[in-house]
Formats: structure tokens, C-alpha cells, sequence
């Protein structure tokens, strides 16, 4: 493939020029062919705290290029808690992502990032102070201050800024357990050309997920399926045929004992019934022996718990009774 170093180099500066000079006075009004975001719930499967969030920009035609703040248009998002961050092998955008390491990192898969279209092997170029580090904590914030102009772009063109044939460009991946909330500014290239800005707040409820109601991860919100769904939690089985060796688990389990190692885990989890060790489902209901709704079977307490006492329980009776909860008719009319 042949470049076209003096076009190339002539966006670089056209952009520059643009960040620098322009934003401060873009009008807030949308372009027809951005739709807004949408938010994607995915499916961690629980090996991170949270639930891990896509965000994409939708857009019916043209391109998405940059991402930025200035003074009079500041971008801030932010959770009620804080963003997971793979501490070892994690990055702030998605080109800092080795997939090759999600076997030895699998947390890895769920890192918190930025980017400008779905590409995990060419960066974005930036202008300007991001203070994209706020990421590993809960929030991102910059612009908003004089001289504060910053940009995460990619040059026209860029297979990235385009589309994908759902219509959506991906802007990032959130993990968290609290609740994000923020503002985005975008410059988009419209197919006749020149440049338009889109303004964007981030969606409250997730679009995309699993629609399975069955599911650990059902979206009672999303209205397109991706799939990724999580199974509810399985029924606590013996599995007889890992250890179909030793004649089924309870054999296993009396020659070796539930704590023994097998493929890598005690053998408790392989043969959980035999081990006596599955995990009993909650029953609510009252556990106190002592009141008079005491259940049985409940093996968590609900704080019904009632113990009936009797007494007067007119505050104007002459025996009135402030510890009785159960009237007896016994009160006495003072005259």
C-alpha cells in the first residue's frame, strides 16, 4: 500500500489546527446522522467485581474522529464507585490490550479502556493533557479550564472511524459496581466532508445484553440480544464420571477425603454432595425457636420474628401495658 505522505501530514496538521483554534465556538446542536450512544452489557462471568459496560457511538453514515474537551466544553465521566483496572498487564486504551495475555491474565479481558473504533493493534494519536490515569480510579475529566483544548483522534480515513454494519463506532470498555454517569464530546466527518461536532450524555440503562431471564446477567433494560448470557447457578451435583476411576465419588471420597487435590481444586468441589459441601439456598422466614412464628425451615432470618404479649394496649386505660403488643381486653376505663 502507497501512503500519501503530504496528504497525510496535511490532516495532521488540519487537526491540530482545528483542536487547538475551533472548539471554543461549536454549536451544541447535533447532526442528523448521530443517533447518540449505546450502552452494551457484557458478560464477565464474575471474574471481576462489577459488570463491565461497551459504550459506542451510533452513527448512520460518516465518521467518527476524535474525542475532546476545551475550556468551554469540558468531558467528565465518572462511577459512584471505581473503575476495575488489570494492575499488571492493563492499559488505558484498547491498543495497550495484549489478548494474547487474556489466558495467563484472564481479568485482562474485562480492563477498563478508551478508543475511537474497535482495534486492538493501532492507537489513536492525542494532543494535549487527557489526564487519562483518572481512569484507574472513578473518574476521567478534562477541559474546563483555560488552555485545557485536548483530543484523542485518528486521522480521516482510518478504517476505525468507520461505522461497523451495526452502525456503531466503540469509544470504551467500563467495569465497575457503581453507576456512571458524564458527558463526551465528539468531531465527526460527514460524507460530503468538512468536520461537525456531536455532544453526548452516557446512557443510564444498557441497550445491549442478555435477554434471557434465567440468566445471572438478565437486562431487564436491553432490547437487542448480544448473547452473553451467564447460566444461573447450577444444581449442586456429584461428578462421578471425573472420578469414575476410584467407582464415583463417594468411593473417592472415602479413600481420598474431601480435601484432596483433584484436576487442580479439592475434590469437594468435583463431588460437592458426597463432601456435604453444597451451598444450601436461602429460606427466609423467622429462625427464632422462641417466637410465635418461628419457621422451621428458614435458615436466614427476615426480621418477622413475633412473640405475642398480652396486656391492656389503651394508652388512656388506668392498666394500660406499654410492653404488651396483643390486647386482652382487660383494660380498666379511668374515671
Amino acid at each position: 500500500m502507497k501512503f500519501n505522505i503530504r496528504n497525510i501530514t496535511r490532516q495532521i496538521v488540519t487537526l491540530i489546527t482545528f483542536f487547538a483554534f475551533s472548539f471554543n465556538g461549536v454549536s451544541q446542536n447535533n447532526p442528523e446522522f448521530f443517533e447518540g450512544l449505546i450502552l452494551e452489557q457484557l458478560n464477565n462471568n464474575g471474574e471481576v467485581d462489577g459488570t463491565t459496560y461497551r459504550l459506542y457511538a451510533e452513527i448512520s453514515s460518516g465518521q467518527l474522529i476524535a474525542i475532546w474537551a476545551n475550556e468551554n466544553n469540558p468531558l467528565a465521566l465518572e462511577t459512584t464507585t471505581s473503575f476495575y483496572n488489570e494492575s499488571t498487564v492493563g492499559g488505558n486504551f484498547q491498543s495497550d490490550i495484549n489478548t494474547a495475555l487474556y489466558t495467563t491474565f484472564p481479568e485482562l479481558q474485562w480492563d477498563t479502556w478508551i478508543t475511537i473504533g474497535d482495534d486492538f493493534e493501532n492507537a489513536p494519536s492525542t494532543i494535549g493533557e487527557l489526564n487519562i490515569d483518572g481512569i484507574n480510579n472513578n473518574s476521567w475529566i478534562f477541559g474546563g479550564a483555560l488552555n485545557s483544548d485536548a483530543s484523542i483522534y485518528r486521522i480521516t480515513g482510518d478504517a476505525a472511524c468507520f461505522p461497523d454494519s451495526n452502525g456503531y463506532v466503540l469509544i470504551g470498555q467500563f467495569t465497575t459496581d457503581g453507576i456512571i454517569s458524564g458527558n463526551l464530546n465528539f468531531e465527526l466527518v460527514p460524507d460530503e466532508g468538512g468536520t461537525v461536532s456531536a455532544f453526548a450524555s452516557f446512557p443510564q440503562e444498557p441497550t445491549i445484553g442478555c435477554l434471557d431471564p434465567t440468566a445471572n446477567n438478565f437486562c431487564s433494560t436491553c432490547t437487542i440480544d448480544n448473547g452473553a448470557c451467564q447460566e444461573g447457578v447450577p444444581s449442586c451435583e456429584d461428578d462421578d464420571t471425573s472420578v469414575s476411576g476410584f467407582g464415583g465419588c463417594q468411593a473417592a471420597v472415602d479413600l481420598l477425603g474431601c480435601s484432596f487435590s483433584w484436576a487442580g481444586a479439592p475434590l469437594s468441589e468435583t463431588c460437592p454432595v458426597s463432601c456435604d459441601a453444597c451451598l444450601a439456598e436461602d429460606v427466609l422466614g423467622c429462625t427464632d425457636e422462641g417466637a410465635d412464628n418461628y419457621d422451621p425451615l428458614a435458615n436466614t432470618d427476615d426480621g418477622s420474628c413475633f412473640t405475642t404479649i398480652l396486656g391492656c394496649t389503651d394508652a388512656t386505660a388506668f392498666n394500660y401495658d406499654d410492653t404488651a403488643n396483643t390486647d386482652d381486653g382487660s383494660c380498666i376505663e379511668v374515671v
